[in-house]
């Protein structure tokens, strides 16, 4: 995506794409989901049904124990504060627009390419996520 700085020339209003140095809200939110949380979210569970998918199984279950690589669970479905904060805002007892668009990205990629994926309670803890792939 290219960069534009802020310019009142015309030409400057002519090269960008909307005609207007302003960026549009695509770009804006497109700006926002460069984001890392959604890249090492997506990669682990991808390592994780790679594996599962390698050991003839049918899905994959990414708790907070589960062991990616060097990772111990995810960003989202981690045993601490955040792992909670995402758990609030999947149950909707919190509001955070960001946590609701990473989640979001998360299942839109893997729906994309053809797997079922949803949230489930944790049953031990209660108070975070467990995602659940199956293909």
């Amino acid at each position: 995506m290219a960069t534009y700085t802020y310019q009142t020339t015309a030409k400057a209003y002519m090269n960008h794409p909307s005609g207007h140095p302003f960026m549009t809200a695509t770009e804006a939110r497109n700006k926002a989901r460069s984001d890392s949380t959604i890249l090492h979210e997506i990669r682990l569970m991808e390592q994780k049904v790679m594996t599962d998918a390698a050991a003839g199984l049918l899905s994959s279950v990414i708790a907070n124990d589960t062991t990616i690589s060097n990772d111990t669970g995810t960003t989202m479905t981690g045993d601490n504060a955040t792992g909670q904060a995402y758990f609030n805002v999947w149950k909707g007892s919190a509001t955070d627009k960001v946590k609701e668009d990473q989640m979001k990205q998360v299942i839109l990629h893997f729906e994309s390419h053809g797997y079922t994926i949803y949230r489930n309670t944790n049953a031990s803890t209660t108070t975070i996520f467990n995602w659940t792939i199956e293909w």
